[in-house]
């Protein structure tokens, strides 16, 4: 049974920004100023949002050329062969997503559940956790149901993130002091190992906030019009929320010192708070709470429809594959895809953040800059409606980029993403010489006829 096609531009949008705003934005200015060591973290915020420009172009003529659902686990299976190096490297991206799907939405959970110790200080980490978990289940149930209201929700969440964005930084404007917003530390950019190693954990953060500009791909199948509402989506909501998160960067440390704004956890409450008292910071904390929860929807729902696509393709479970008989969205993928993240709200936020970037750029990001090139070369047939601007530039400072975030992650980190990796190639190479596929149809031809 096909997927309904209810999604226009705007929804596309909202889901988009919602994914990308509600997913850490006002968490992410204190942990870049801390990972940078002072207001230089704007310089993190710029580079990272050059980074996913430059592979957000890519992505829009991806998107345009093969408007399916599962976006990137289709585009890896175009690019390096569906009978060949593509099953496999369209395989390791959905054992990948098996991790780093519910890592995001999990991240996601564990915002809110931060948020809700302003409202609630005698809540404990403990607590805190199992709150994460239950705003998982909370948000699987309302993922239940049809696209097209799924689509309207998504724009009430898109609202209130806009809104809330605005607030501060307006506020911030009027109560602007540039000797706290500029008050740089000494040496701070002097282009040392320090100053590159504070600049690539940042960009870590950024680039993980700004993440979500992919998340309508996933959900292609199911967009009207996909050759031109992805491009302009992806296009517009990358630089609307890159742009939001500099000017929020900067005006938050314009009026909390940067020192101790890089020490609080629930930075933009405590800068309301600083300027308007308690009541008007619960109010703000209440909207990102709502932001929050909009992403953890949107992110689950874009989540649920590439295990679907792996599902549908043969390469995961087939349950996972079944369509809700009447309201034709995938049942069974939304439900896993939610107990999953519920469970990895064990984690910490910094964890989650290092581990998902980590396993999506090796499983996803990287090969799909590759994939975007052998498209480009093996199949002229393919119709291109966007072409990205430059090529192949993007495609060579994204793959540049993202190896530069890469080593802003945790050694320990990397050793544990290549594990799952290559864990994720033996189950693949099993699998195949069982069954006889490529590259093993030789050897198991050979034996048939030894026997």
């Amino acid at each position: 049974m096909d997927l309904a096609r209810e999604l226009g531009f705007w929804e596309a949008l909202a889901i988009n920004i919602v994914s990308m705003v509600g997913g850490g934005i006002f968490v992410a200015i204190s942990l870049v100023l801390s990972a940078t060591g002072g207001p230089q973290a704007v310089v993190a915020w710029v580079l990272a949002l050059f980074i996913c420009l430059c592979d957000g172009i890519v992505w829009a003529e991806l998107a345009a050329a093969l408007p399916s659902t599962g976006g990137p686990y289709q585009y890896l299976r175009e690019g390096f062969g569906p009978n060949r190096w593509g099953r496999t490297v369209g395989f390791l991206f959905l054992w990948g997503s098996l991790f780093v799907m519910p890592l995001v939405a999990a991240s996601v959970a564990t915002t809110f559940a931060q948020f809700t110790r302003y409202l609630r200080p005698e809540l404990t980490a403990t607590q805190a956790k199992w709150l994460a978990a239950l705003i998982c289940v909370i948000a699987t149930a309302l993922l239940y149901r049809d696209i097209k209201s799924v689509g309207r929700l998504s724009i009430t969440f898109w609202i209130v993130v806009v809104g809330t964005a605005a607030w501060v930084i307006v506020v911030g404007l009027l109560h602007f002091d540039s000797r706290l917003a500029f008050d740089f530390p000494a040496r701070a950019f002097e282009p040392s190992k320090s100053f590159f190693a504070g600049l690539g954990a940042g960009a870590v953060i950024v680039a993980v906030t700004l993440g979500g500009y992919g998340t309508i791909c996933l959900c292609a199948g199911e967009t009207r019009n996909p050759e031109r509402v992805l491009p302009r989506s992806i296009v517009v909501s990358l630089l609307a929320v890159g742009l939001v998160g500099i000017a929020l960067s900067i005006v938050v440390t314009g009026v909390l010192p940067w020192r101790e704004a890089a020490k609080s956890s629930l930075v933009v409450s405590d800068f309301i708070e600083r300027i308007h008292g308690r009541r008007a910071a619960t109010v703000v904390t209440v909207l990102v709470l709502w932001a929050t929860a909009g992403c953890l929807f949107t992110s689950l729902l874009s989540f649920s429809r590439v295990i679907y696509a792996g599902a549908a393709a043969g390469q995961l479970f087939a349950f996972l594959g079944r369509v809700h008989p009447t309201r034709r969205f995938p049942s069974a993928a939304v439900l896993t895809i939610g107990g999953i993240s519920a469970a990895f709200c064990i984690f910490e936020l910094e964890v989650l953040y290092q581990a998902l970037s980590a396993l999506a750029i090796i499983t996803q990001l990287i090969p799909q800059l590759i994939a975007a090139v052998l498209i480009r070369r093996n199949r002229p047939d393919i119709d291109r409606p966007f072409r990205m601007w430059l090529y192949p530039a993007p495609i060579a400072v994204a793959f540049a980029g993202w190896l530069f975030v890469l080593s802003g992650n945790q050694t320990v980190v990397l050793a544990i993403a290549a594990i799952v990796t290559l864990l994720g190639l033996l189950l693949d190479l099993t699998r195949a010489y069982r069954c006889g596929e490529w590259p093993f149809e030789l050897a198991a031809a050979a034996l048939k006829g030894h026997k």
